[in-house]
C-alpha cells in the first residue's frame, strides 16, 4: 500500500514539472495573414484619428484615415496681442501736427438776458501733435440792449448791469476724437473734436438802461475767467477747416448803481458769479 501511494506522487510531482516547463518555453511569433495585416491597420489608422483631436477643435476635418495636422501652434501665433492692437480709424488724411493755424471768427452769448452780443474775433493755435496744442484768442464785443430791457422802459425803471467788451485768453486744446462721416453716402468728412480748458479776462463796462436815469460815469472791469471749451473742425482740404467752438465760461462780476436813487451813482449793488455759453463759428487756415 505504500509503495503504491509513493508511486502516485512521483508521478505527479513528474506532471507538475512537465507543465511548468510547457509555459517557461517562448511561444514561436506567429505568421501575420493578409486580413490580419488588414485589421492591423485599420487598428493603426483608428488611433491616429483619435490621438488627434486637439488638432480637430480648429475646425480642420478630414477622410477618416488621413494624417492630420496640428494647427494649435499655427493659431497660438496668428492670434497675438499684436495683431488685435490696432488704431479704428487709420491713414489720416489731413494732419495738425506741428503746425500753426488761424481761425476769424463771429459768434454770440447764447447766455446774455440783459443784452444782444455780437463777437467778432481771432484765434491763433499751435499743434504739438495731433492730440494736443495751444490756443490764443481775442474778440470784441458789440452789445444792445435785450428785447427784455423794453420792459423796464414802458414803466418808466432802471435796471443795472455789466456790458461786455471783449475776451482775451489762452487754452491747451488736447484732441481726443478723431473721426470719418459719410455725407448723403457721396463724400466722406473728415472732422475731429477737441477740448480746451483755458484763462482769461473778460471786458466789461458797468451800464444801466431806462427813461429817467442815465449813467454819469461808467466804470470799467476786467474778470478773470475760466473756460472750458469744446470745438469742432471739419476739415475741406489740408489747408482749410470749418470751425465751430461753444466757449463756457465762468467769471466774477460787481455791478454798480447808475444813481438817481436812493443808492449813489456807481456805488456797488451787487457781486456776483455769471456763466456765459458763447457760440463762435468761423474758417480755419492751416500753415
Amino acid at each position: 500500500m505504500l509503495k503504491t501511494i509513493f508511486v502516485i506522487l512521483l508521478l505527479g510531482t513528474q506532471v507538475a514539472f512537465a507543465k511548468s516547463s510547457k509555459y517557461d518555453r517562448s511561444a514561436p511569433n506567429p505568421t501575420p495573414s493578409p486580413d490580419s495585416a488588414v485589421s492591423d491597420a485599420s487598428k493603426s489608422d483608428s488611433v491616429k484619428i483619435d490621438s488627434s483631436k486637439d488638432s480637430s477643435k480648429s475646425g480642420v476635418t478630414t477622410p477618416a484615415g488621413d494624417k492630420k495636422v496640428d494647427l494649435t501652434d499655427l493659431e497660438n501665433r496668428y492670434w497675438t496681442a499684436k495683431d488685435t492692437e490696432f488704431n479704428v480709424v487709420q491713414n489720416r488724411l489731413y494732419t495738425k501736427a506741428h503746425r500753426f493755424a488761424l481761425n476769424p471768427m463771429v459768434g454770440t452769448d447764447l447766455s446774455s438776458q440783459y443784452t444782444n452780443d455780437y463777437n467778432i474775433g481771432l484765434q491763433l493755435s499751435y499743434y504739438f501733435s495731433e492730440r494736443e496744442g495751444v490756443t490764443l484768442q481775442g474778440w470784441r464785443t458789440s452789445a444792445s440792449p435785450a428785447s427784455f430791457a423794453t420792459t423796464f422802459q414802458q414803466y418808466g425803471a432802471a435796471y443795472n448791469y455789466n456790458s461786455p467788451q471783449g475776451y482775451i485768453g489762452a487754452s491747451y486744446n488736447w484732441v481726443p476724437i478723431y473721426a470719418k462721416l459719410s455725407l448723403l453716402e457721396k463724400k466722406i468728412l473728415y472732422f475731429d473734436m477737441s477740448v480746451n480748458p483755458g484763462l482769461g479776462l473778460t471786458l466789461l463796462q458797468s451800464n444801466s438802461f431806462g427813461t429817467t436815469v442815465n449813467q454819469p460815469n461808467s466804470i470799467s472791469q476786467s474778470a478773470v475767467t475760466a473756460s472750458i471749451d469744446i470745438s469742432q473742425q471739419v476739415f475741406l482740404s489740408s489747408h482749410w477747416a470749418i470751425k465751430l467752438d461753444i466757449d463756457n465760461h465762468i467769471y466774477p462780476e460787481t455791478i454798480y448803481y447808475a444813481g438817481g436813487g436812493q443808492q449813489p451813482a456807481n456805488s456797488v449793488a451787487q457781486n456776483k458769479i455769471t456763466y456765459s455759453a458763447i457760440f463762435m463759428l468761423g474758417v480755419t487756415f492751416f500753415q
